[in-house]
């Protein structure tokens, strides 16, 4: 997994490199063949900001915590073909109990 769609292009680059130099030494071939199921989903500047402006703005029993606490994740996620597309954001909305 990466965070960089060119830091990804630079690893298969050297993965590819790599297994046909291995190759080379020991007198055989070999085909590279990198499956990529999902590219990495990099938020939007823009849109991130609009998330946070409207979190910050909650008030109350509603009001949340912003955090960018174990990012980046590595999973992987249909929204990133999304944002490929348009420009957006994703996010992780919370939950808690509230002892009244």
């Amino acid at each position: 997994r990466d965070v960089d769609e060119k830091v990804f292009a630079t690893i298969k680059k050297r993965m590819t490199d790599l297994v046909h130099s291995i190759c080379k030494g020991y007198g055989c071939s070999a085909d590279v063949k990198i499956n990529v199921q999902y590219p990495a989903l990099v938020n939007h500047p823009e849109q991130t900001e609009v998330v946070k402006r409207c979190a910050a703005s909650l008030t109350g029993p509603l009001e949340s915590g912003i955090t960018s606490d174990n990012l980046p994740m590595l999973g992987g996620e249909d929204f990133a073909f999304y944002v490929k597309q348009r420009p957006g954001c994703f996010f992780f909305l919370g939950t808690q109990e509230f002892n009244y």
